[in-house]
């Protein structure tokens, strides 16, 4: 081993000098070329998350006033009259013989003039006859402004309706 050390000697202390300019410019160069790259990386991921919380947090909102809708239309036992695509329903509660009221005015929905959501468009389409069927709500919300889909259910009444002259 020794003698190893001996004839690699002059290879050893011959060549001290260091890295070069172009080498050390190459290293910066590829190191920032990689921090750059990994910060867009980040960025757009941070960007996009973002995003994605927002409508999360607005479907979130949407389902729980079509749910809360979907509830009282299912435990109602009358709907005032008219079918088609209309912008509020009136039901009268099985519980406790209230009327409600849904309505999309302005931007916003609205129960007995409560508000429920706002910054939403949608609206309400009642087919069959109210005043001889059950009829079937379909209710369809979306956030005004914002890319998404609209948010859609379609309820009918359960058992006590009755129809309304």
């Amino acid at each position: 081993m020794q003698k190893f050390w001996e004839k690699n000697k002059k290879l050893l202390t011959k060549n001290k000098q260091g890295l070069t300019f172009v080498e050390v410019s190459v290293a910066i160069a590829v190191l920032s070329i990689t921090i750059l790259a990994s910060t867009a990386v980040s960025a757009t991921y941070l960007r996009n998350r973002i995003s994605i919380k927002k409508y999360q947090a607005n479907n979130e909102e949407l389902s729980v006033a079509l749910n809360s809708m979907s509830k009282d239309i299912r435990m109602s036992n009358s709907l005032d009259a008219g079918t088609g695509v209309r912008s509020s329903i009136r039901i009268e509660s099985n519980v406790d013989s209230s009327s409600i009221t849904y309505a999309f005015n302005s931007g916003s929905l609205t129960r007995n003039g409560i508000l429920v959501a706002s910054n939403v468009e949608g609206g309400f389409f009642v087919s069959g006859d109210p005043t001889t069927t059950i009829p079937r709500i379909t209710i369809r919300i979306k956030k005004e402004g914002l890319p998404g889909i609209p948010v859609q259910t379609t309820v009918s009444m359960r058992s006590g309706y009755t129809p309304t002259p």
